[in-house]
């Protein structure tokens, strides 16, 4: 997001004071183009930023990374799972993770560990 908005304030400063250099617009207009692009680049700087977190919580304590998406955050999740899959699973209760979506995967995951791991995925907003 910072790298959005500082690509709009180094648009507005480019076409501040150069109207002249426009023909095909006149100088209202491209007033008018830089008022909005700072005015664009000023609303995403003050507007609260969704992250998702994931916590895991383990014996060894909690993992807690943040996501852009909620999406990302199950991933990342799954893949933890997977990380771990084989230590759990035998010969006898063996599933194949190949074969299970990435949801299968993290609720097969945490029946298995029955309690002794759990995870929770959050919505939370970054404010400016």
């Amino acid at each position: 997001m910072t790298t959005m908005v500082a690509q709009l304030r180094d648009w507005a400063d480019r076409l501040d004071g150069r109207s002249g250099l426009y023909a095909h617009a006149t100088p209202e207009v491209v007033c008018g183009v830089v008022v909005g692009l700072r005015a664009v680049a000023d609303d995403i700087e003050r507007t609260p930023q969704a992250v998702w977190v994931l916590e895991v919580t383990h014996k060894h304590g909690a993992d807690i990374t943040v996501h852009a998406t909620e999406r990302s955050a199950r991933e990342t999740l799954a893949a933890y799972c997977l990380d771990w899959w084989e230590p759990l699973f035998t010969e006898e209760n063996w599933v194949d993770p190949e074969t299970l979506s990435e949801d299968q995967v993290i609720q097969q995951y945490f029946e298995a560990v029955d309690g002794h791991e759990s995870f929770d995925i959050v919505s939370a907003q970054v404010q400016p």
